[in-house]
């Protein structure tokens, strides 16, 4: 708080007074508001199909997509987990550069669905 003195004597002369008011802070003076854009960065999505519905689910990385798609409450069919059952088959509509290539218990599960963009959601994992 910055302190004023009232009076106009001087130190040492009659009727001197070291009264201080308290002056009340300034309002601090505000830039102008500046509404910034910010941009949302995308996250890669795998658009599926399974069962004549249509997902889209976000990529993370090191996960199957079974993983990611219930983690992000999608209700994909399946079973066993393990690639064998085939319950999760999924058709990729869109995205198959952001999952790993068939592996085995896919390629034997699938035959030559895998060459037509069908996909074990249990068994593809995102890169």
């Amino acid at each position: 708080m910055k302190k004023l003195t009232i009076g106009s004597l001087k130190a040492g002369q009659a009727g001197y007074s070291t009264s201080t008011v308290a002056r009340a802070p300034e309002a601090p003076v505000r830039a102008p508001e500046r509404r910034e854009t910010v941009q949302k960065t995308a996250v890669p999505q795998l658009k599926i199909e399974q069962h004549d519905k249509q997902f889209h689910v976000e990529r993370v990385p090191r996960q199957t997509v079974l993983e990611t798609a219930l983690q992000q409450n999608i209700p994909l069919d399946f079973k066993c987990k393990k690639g064998t059952c085939g319950r999760c088959r999924v058709k990729v509509e869109d995205g198959m550069s952001l999952i790993s290539t068939p592996n085995d218990a896919e390629r034997k599960r699938l035959g030559t669905e895998s060459q037509q963009g069908f996909r074990l959601a249990c068994q593809s994992v995102f890169s």
